[in-house]
């Protein structure tokens, strides 16, 4: 990896709690959509405390934390996108130390050390000899890096075609939500976008592909069926550590988040595994 002195050129409110940093890095920004770079908190004097605090009860030094890039390769600048982690009892074992941070206190002026550039989330090489569609399957800020993937490939890729299904709680949490529209009206042919809200109680208002409830078979099935080589790329919510960790004690098993619902979903429609990637948040 390389080290990278940044500045924020801005940040773009893209929700209430999810923020799109745009850096200026210098010339030598070379990467592959879908990766991501590490930001280490160590280097903010106003984490200073806080970073002290939990090294003391961990017992350990804090790790870097890892950002994907929602810019594409073509673009002029960096851009890395963070949704603001919330401490969860039972699923996170720590209050979430550098992502609310980034969310509301970095702005356009703010330098920031990014280390980069990393990750195997990426498509592969001879995409365009293996399948003529791709399906993402996101939720959240699994969208980030698949946005990366949708923006190099529809430029590079010009057979190659896309769906992406995204879950959202309500209408105004959908992130990229007007850019995946711009995207979706500049290559209509090659691109489709459906929109999947499970706590919005009109989604239908929205027109278009938006829908209610959770991805299921029932939309996967016919997706899949009519192409049956697609390459799928599954991003957003899985299990924790910290929830494995606290349901053993119990002896139960967690609850299946997005990741597990996802993978189960393309099992039973005989996906192979070789055809699906999958990157997990949290």
């Amino acid at each position: 990896m390389s080290t990278f002195e940044a500045v924020v050129l801005e940040s773009v409110v893209e929700t209430p709690d999810t923020r799109t940093l745009v850096l200026d890095i210098g010339s030598r920004a070379t990467y592959r959509a879908g990766q991501y770079v590490t930001i280490d908190p160590h280097q903010f004097a106003g984490l200073r405390g806080f970073v002290a605090y939990l090294e003391h009860l961990k017992g350990r030094r804090e790790a870097p934390r890892a950002y994907s890039m929602s810019s594409a390769p073509h673009e002029p600048h960096v851009a890395i996108t963070i949704k603001e982690e919330v401490y969860e009892a039972g699923r996170t074992g720590y209050p979430p130390l550098l992502s609310g941070f980034l969310v509301h206190h970095l702005r356009a002026g703010d330098p920031v050390v990014v280390r980069g550039f990393v990750g195997t989330y990426t498509l592969p090489d001879e995409v365009a000899a293996r399948t003529e569609h791709v399906l993402h399957l996101c939720a959240g800020s699994g969208s980030v890096p698949d946005l990366s993937i949708l923006k190099d490939s529809l430029q590079r890729h010009t057979r190659l075609r896309h769906t992406f299904v995204y879950s959202s709680r309500t209408w105004q949490e959908v992130i990229f939500r007007d850019a995946l529209e711009r995207i979706r009206e500049q290559s209509s042919a090659r691109l489709r976008v459906i929109h999947s809200l499970t706590r919005e109680p009109n989604p239908f208002s929205y027109g278009g592909d938006v829908g209610v409830g959770r991805i299921g078979l029932d939309l996967l099935r016919p997706l899949l069926s009519d192409q049956p080589n697609s390459l799928v790329y599954v991003c957003g919510p899985g299990v924790t550590v910290w929830e494995r960790r606290a349901c053993a004690a119990q002896g139960i098993t967690p609850t299946p988040r997005f990741i597990e619902t996802m993978l189960s979903h393309l099992d039973a429609l005989r996906v192979p595994r070789a055809r699906i990637k999958v990157e997990l948040f949290g």
